[in-house]
């Protein structure tokens, strides 16, 4: 009776668990950019229609996993990848046309930036402080701002964290989805921790880059895991220091990463051990995505048991054509009245899968519903398909409490002046997430990001961490007339006065020159304001002198400029800038030959300046796209004589007018196209430094420094790059010099240069030819060499 009974229990237990339901966790490990990896597998889930009741992820996998759980398809999170700008985030080096006036200014121009605690440089504890990343994920995710429990989005999801204070793994099961997702992809010296509540997290990956143990404890009892971490590598692989990280961070998790491991079900392991975890190179990626796509296949017998066959409604990778006709749109109750969505379907004609999967991301753009995903059923009578497409509509967030936290020196009145935040009123997170950005840009915070809280009542918390208030620059470069240069710049906030800006900025060895700047800023954050500012300059050059009368020579003229100026600026948002300002100063020559022209005589002027500044170049050292004009007009107080006694001094003083434009526009990446102009006019009785034109590579290829130097001058060009993969740019330019002085239609000069980049900024080789009368054409040609390397002067 026993031995029945028994048996009977066993057959009944087998019985339960054949008919247990499944419920699927998906999981997706850490790895820097080979997070590409991850998409084979979802691909394959995806194209199987199988269901996914969790998904989890560490670090880049917790950022897949996330776009999963809200319902974006393996194909949209493949194009968010593939356009988001990797340099930004990993660099910390946002593009410089995005910038506001004084980190633009100083854009491109120094190779390193050290915080100052007393005189005494602090070194960064990371590449980048992650803020870039941050708000890349704010982007991404703001729809989802008013969703704190992460069981409420698509597919219920998790990530994880390390506190390194207590070497203890911390789980996101709430909160802000953008936070918790850029904690999580802190990687150790990359990214910088964040602080949160009485933790100091990093990279979850550290402690815990398979989480399979989070699927578990969610429900998961069948669990599908894509790890896309290195093997170990041998001593001759760890060629950089992100591969000295990764191993650290291996070796500090190996023990759960090989637990976790074999709780997977089916585990996806891509073949990308030879791949950077930073390398964000085309080639690189498209071997990322190939290789998971062949880690997916290779178990296919193990996804194929998981498949649905019976469902009616299916993903768009199951379609297997890459076109096809939709026969019907049906929209979930939120989604119905909205025209826009409408328009972007023409049913009853053939549409690429690529066009409905840009045509949901614009869906999302909007930034209008959550939870947006895609489900098709086919009409086997015509061949042609249904397509069902539902959402959740947001509902507006009133904001009951504004907090914030963190702050020591700024106020609270100051930090929320920087927002157009108000209690009892609808919140716009699209204006909030511009506002947190240029918010950062102001250069007083090391980060700054927010939670919102729904407790019945909103409540949004301001999260701050002051930046230092004084930061050291260093920067050097080789300039082909100027040869070393060395520069160095203290910059200095709120010292010793509230709302001062300190700046002294001191160039050495082939240029020498201090300048001290000091603003005052009457509103840090606004995107337009006035800035009055005083500023002191004491320079030592050599400036080359063109002999027009003993042909192509050049006299060298040492030249010490004392100045002191005073003025406004009105920055005009992250476009330019316009100023208006009064100087002073004073010039002494020192000669190679005794000149007497008054020209050149020491003389104390002083006169106006209005400049407009309309700056939309993205970078000066390897510019792609944007455009400048710059238009200087400068009118003295004072007469000026020269030494011909015929020439009566002008009655309201000598005027300049200076215009510099140029257009850069970038084709399929690898290829950029330049134009650009020159224009100089001013009076015929000036002290000559002020008609001197360096000119240089980017601007007058073909003449030697110095050459342009003129009254009147017009010099139009245009210019052809091809960048070969990222590290090397090949330049084709030509210019041709419509007037210089009384001499019209002047030569057609052209040059090619390559540009190499380096981590002193880039190395320039440049050949061109030239003539050897500038301005005469039918003179002879010359060959002229110019070398130059590291940062713009």
């Amino acid at each position: 009776m026993k031995k029945f009974v028994t048996k009977t229990l066993i057959i009944l237990s087998c019985c339960v668990l054949l008919s247990e339901e499944k419920k699927i966790g998906l999981v997706l490990s850490g790895g820097g950019i080979k997070g590409f990896g991850h998409l084979g597998t979802l691909q394959m889930i995806d194209s199987l229609n199988i269901p996914i009741d969790f998904v989890v992820g560490s670090s880049i996998g917790a950022i897949s996993a996330a776009l999963y759980a809200t319902g974006h398809s393996p194909p949209e999170i493949d194009i968010i990848g593939s356009q988001t700008n990797w340099k930004e985030i990993f660099g910390q080096s946002r593009s410089r046309d995005e910038l506001l006036y004084f980190r633009k200014k100083d854009h491109s121009k120094f190779n390193l930036t050290f915080f100052l605690r007393g005189f005494r440089p602090t070194t960064p504890i990371s590449l980048s402080n992650g803020q870039y990343s941050y708000e890349h994920l704010l982007d991404l995710f703001s729809e989802y701002t008013h969703i704190s429990n992460f069981d409420n989005l698509l597919i219920p999801f998790r990530c994880n964290a390390t506190d390194i204070i207590s070497g203890e793994e911390y789980i996101f099961n709430k909160g802000s989805l953008a936070k918790s997702l850029r904690v999580s992809t802190s990687i150790p010296t990359i990214f910088s921790p964040i602080e949160y509540e009485d933790k100091l997290l990093v990279d979850g990956g550290l402690i815990n880059n398979i989480p399979t143990n989070l699927a578990e404890s969610l429900g998961a009892n069948y669990i599908i895991s894509s790890d896309v971490t290195s093997d170990d590598k041998s001593k001759d692989e760890i060629v950089d220091i992100f591969n000295i990280v990764y191993k650290i961070m291996d070796l500090y998790g190996s023990k759960n990463k090989k637990i976790n491991s074999r709780k997977s079900d089916i585990l996806v392991k891509p073949k990308i051990n030879d791949l950077n975890v930073v390398s964000y190179n085309v080639d690189d990626i498209n071997k990322m995505k190939l290789e998971g796509k062949k880690a997916a296949y290779e178990n296919l017998n193990y996804f194929l048991k998981l498949q649905k066959k019976e469902n009616l409604l299916i993903n768009i990778s199951a379609i297997p054509q890459n076109k096809f006709k939709l026969d019907s749109l049906i929209l979930s109750n939120d989604l119905k009245d909205d025209s826009i969505i409408h328009n972007l379907f023409n049913l009853k004609s053939e549409i690429y899968k690529s066009k409905i999967t840009d045509n949901i991301l614009k869906i999302r753009s909007l930034k209008r519903y959550h939870n947006v995903y895609s489900k098709y059923k086919k009409n086997n009578f015509n061949d042609t398909y249904d397509m069902y497409l539902f959402g959740e509509k947001n509902q507006p967030i009133i904001l009951n409490e504004i907090n914030v936290i963190g702050n020591n020196k700024i106020s609270n009145n100051k930090i929320l002046s920087m927002f157009s935040l108000k209690k009892n009123e609808e919140l716009d997170i699209i204006k909030l997430n511009e506002e947190i950005k240029t918010a950062y840009e102001t250069e007083l915070f090391e980060y700054i990001n927010y939670d919102l809280f729904n407790e019945g009542t909103y409540t949004l918390n301001i999260n701050v961490k002051e930046a230092e208030d004084k930061k050291l620059k260093l920067g050097v470069l080789w300039d082909n007339y100027y040869k070393l240069i060395g520069k160095i710049k203290i910059d200095i906030f709120n010292k010793p006065l509230k709302n001062l800006r300190f700046q002294n900025e001191l160039l050495f060895s082939g240029l020498k020159r201090n300048q001290l700047s000091i603003y005052y800023l009457i509103n840090n954050n606004s995107k337009s304001n006035l800035i009055p500012f005083i500023e002191f300059t004491n320079q030592i050059k050599n400036i080359g002198l063109y002999n027009f009368f003993n042909e192509n020579t050049i006299q060298n003229i040492e030249h010490n400029y004392k100045s002191f100026s005073y003025g406004v600026i009105y920055p005009i948002y992250k476009y330019g800038s316009f100023e208006i300002s009064s100087t002073k100063f004073n010039s002494k020559y020192k000669f190679e030959i005794n000149r007497n022209d008054n020209n050149f005589k020491n003389n104390n002027i002083s006169l106006y300046k209005f400049e407009f500044d309309l700056d939309q170049i993205d970078d000066l050292l390897h510019p792609k796209n944007g455009y400048r004009l710059n238009l200087n007009f400068k009118k003295s107080h004072d007469n000026f004589f020269t030494s011909n006694e015929s020439l009566m001094p002008v009655s309201n003083g000598f005027q300049i007018f200076n215009l510099n434009f140029e257009n850069y526009k970038s084709i399929n990446f690898n290829h950029t196209f330049r134009i650009f102009n020159i224009i100089r006019k001013s009076s015929q009785l000036i002290p000559t430094y002020l008609t001197t034109f360096y000119g240089g590579t980017d601007w007058a290829l073909g003449y030697k420094e110095f050459n342009l130097t003129a009254n009147d001058l017009n010099l139009i060009g245009m210019e052809y790059q091809y960048h070969f993969k990222s590290s090397v740019t090949y330049r084709f330019v030509i210019n041709k010099l419509v007037k210089i002085n009384n001499h019209n239609n002047g030569p057609l000069n052209y040059g090619i240069s390559i540009k190499i980049r380096s981590f002193l900024g880039p190395i320039n080789f440049t050949y061109a030819k030239g003539h050897k009368i500038p301005y005469n054409k039918n003179s002879k040609e010359i060959r002229l060499f110019y070398f130059n390397f590291g940062v713009t002067l």
